[in-house]
């Protein structure tokens, strides 16, 4: 779950802000209902299931989108070519296919998949999909649970893919049936959309089910089941979180590091993470390994829960003016508007990120500096 969200913004935006701040809270589903009727797309719950029909590919489609993405590497000039032009005509569909091609490629391969994920990300309707989401969430239509199971597979990117798998865990007890007879299915979305829910279960039966996610072939499906037993108080996901960091693709590395940050607090090893390489990796993991057997008793998991609650607080990076004389301040207001905190007097502050430690990493552009604050 993201904890807060990141905005810089110029001068022009902070008056419409304030103004925004002072009134009542917007609506978000009617905002997400004009983005959708801008594009032309259904807001009512029929049309918005059939919005993400439309979207999702049989069986058959998808192995064939597998396989083309397979033959981009082939030695036959005409094969790949013959390949390329199909996902192409394929459309943003092949984007979750061509992403992960990329890790271990030669350069030459990874600059053709570059280019293709380039256009069709064009294509793509990434802000859209998020509001479709949003509004058939809030209308509880009937079976959407079964048709976002049916989509998450077919999502364009990893990150719209967890916003699904969020969004089917929220249905709580509706998707329960759903989701076990999803436990051993061939995509790892459906698996990590099962994880992500169960774990999430009142019912002790229904985690133990998602214990046996912790030995998935899948990386990612591992980290949503570890991740999710871990906000379960389970202490057994923490050795899979661990593993991760040198088993993982760095992005996950990142993902399980957070988590255990968060568990482990100010007693965090010092060795972060090196993305380099898996052996460069290594010795934050051993690092990590040795804590746990330090404090496996002592280590308090509630707190993660505690965290990952959803504070619905927004921080944001304001910047007054342009170049070296601009300033700035980073900030932070609850869900009503109220200001939380402050950290002003910076130069033009390009970043700011929440440690688990509780502290504000900071980047500032003409400042020269990045800084860690309390």
């Amino acid at each position: 779950m993201r904890r807060s969200l990141r905005l810089v913004v110029g001068i022009f935006l902070v008056f419409s802000f304030i103004h925004l701040a002072a009134d009542d809270k917007p609506d978000e589903a009617s905002a997400d209902a004009m983005v959708l009727k801008a594009a032309g797309a259904a807001t009512d719950g029929l049309g918005l299931l059939a919005f993400f029909r439309k979207r999702t590919l049989d069986d058959a489609e998808r192995a064939r989108l597998s396989a083309l993405v397979k033959q981009l590497d082939s030695r036959s000039f005409a094969e790949r070519q013959k390949a390329e032009l199909a996902l192409l005509d394929a459309g943003p569909a092949a984007l979750i296919y061509l992403r992960p091609a990329r890790v271990g490629a030669s350069l030459e391969f990874t600059r053709r998949l570059e280019k293709m994920i380039g256009a069709l990300e064009k294509h793509a309707d990434f802000t859209l999909l998020p509001s479709a989401l949003r509004v058939l969430m809030a209308l509880k239509a009937a079976e959407t649970v079964e048709v976002l199971l049916a989509y998450v597979a077919d999502a364009p990117d990893e990150g719209l893919q967890e916003d699904v798998c969020a969004a089917i865990a929220a249905c709580g007890p509706k998707a329960e049936r759903h989701l076990r007879e999803a436990i051993a299915d061939p995509w790892p979305a459906r698996r990590q959309a099962v994880a992500m829910a169960l774990a999430r279960s009142a019912d002790a039966e229904q985690r133990s089910a998602v214990r046996e996610l912790l030995l998935d072939p899948e990386p990612r499906v591992r980290l949503a089941a570890a991740r999710g037993l871990a906000r379960a108080k389970d202490k057994d996901a923490v050795p899979v979180l661990i593993a991760l960091l040198d088993e993982g693709e760095p992005s996950l590395a990142g993902q399980a590091e957070d988590v255990l940050a968060r568990i482990a607090g100010e007693q965090s090893p010092p060795v972060p993470l090196d993305f380099k390489d898996r052996a460069a990796r290594r010795p934050c993991g051993i690092a990590w390994s040795e804590w746990w057997s330090a404090n496996r008793e002592s280590a308090d998991l509630g707190k993660l829960a505690d965290e990952e609650r959803g504070l619905n607080q927004t921080m944001i990076c304001e910047v007054i003016g342009i170049g070296p004389d601009s300033i700035g301040r980073v900030w932070e207001c609850d869900a009503q508007g109220k200001r939380r905190w402050e950290i002003g007097g910076l130069k033009s502050v390009a970043d700011a990120q929440l440690l688990p430690n509780g502290r504000v990493l900071l980047a500032e552009f003409w400042g020269g500096k990045i800084t860690e604050r309390d």
